[in-house]
Parts: structure tokens; sequence; C-alpha cells
């Protein structure tokens, strides 16, 4: 019967791999996990320590983080409204649709350098408008207002 053939245990030939007759003993591996490397025997106090997560860069331009924030933060909202909210510590930033409170205050943090106290987020649905006889609509958007801390402050309207 050739068709069970292929289930058949095949004899032990000159190119097949030696089975293993044992598994290696404990005792035998133990002291292998116990050599320590060279980086484990240091002192806590030399070993390097990670950066807290809102280092500041060392050069803001070149950083990745600031490429990145850059596209959080779209441009600031200058209104008489915003005007006003920034004698109170209170800043108005137009923002990406996909941003969130966690993202918007790392970017601010990389921009300006400044930690906010709280972020808050207004999605603001685009208006319908008319063209002639083409009826359209403007493009949804997101604003942050961002609270700082007293005594804190941003230079936003330097350029405007």
């Amino acid at each position: 019967m050739g068709l069970f053939d292929i289930f058949k245990k095949k004899p032990k030939g000159k190119g097949d791999k030696p089975e293993l007759t044992k598994k290696p003993s404990r005792e035998k591996i133990a002291p292998l996990k116990a050599v320590k490397t060279e980086k484990e025997k240091k002192p806590l106090t030399e070993r390097t320590v990670k950066p807290a997560v809102y280092a500041k860069p060392k050069s803001a331009r070149t950083s990745p983080k600031h490429v990145i924030s850059n596209k959080i933060l779209i441009k600031p909202h200058v209104t008489e409204k915003s005007a006003y909210l920034s004698s109170l510590n209170q800043y108005i930033f137009d923002v990406a649709p996909t941003a969130n409170r966690i993202m918007i205050k790392k970017a601010i943090y990389d921009i300006y350098g400044v930690s906010p106290l709280k972020v808050n987020i207004i999605n603001v649905l685009g208006k319908h408008v008319r063209f002639g006889r083409t009826a359209g609509k403007t493009k949804d958007w997101k604003k942050a207002v961002v609270t700082l801390r007293e005594g804190e402050k941003i230079n936003v309207y330097e350029g405007v």
C-alpha cells in the first residue's frame, strides 16, 4: 500500500540529525545565569538615567519632535476674544483634526517651552456658504484653549 508508506517511520540515515536523549539538567544551567554583565555590576548612581518625558530638546529647530509639533499646532487663533483671554493666561490655537489633549500639551511644551495647566478642545463645524448658484460648505476644524500657570506667557502676537 503505497499510500500509507508516507506515514511509516523512516530508517535513520547518515544525513539525519541525532536526537537528544536527555534534557540538560537545571544544575548545569543555573551557574550560567548567575554571571552578571559589567552594566549590572555598576551601582545605580553610575548608570545612565532616562530623560523625563518633557525634557527640552537641545535644538528646537532641528528636533524631530519640533517638526511633529508644528503639524499639531497649525496657527494661533487671533480674534478679539483670544486677545482678551490671553490676559487671563488662556491662549487659543487652531490644531490638527486628529490631535488630542496629550498631543497638544506636548506640542506646546516642544515649541514654547511652557507646560500647560489644562487644554480644552472644541470641534468647530464648517459653515454653509453659497458661491452664486453653487452651494458649499467650509471645512470643519478644531481649536484648543490652552490654560497656563500664573506668571507663564506665550508670545503669540509677535508676527501678527
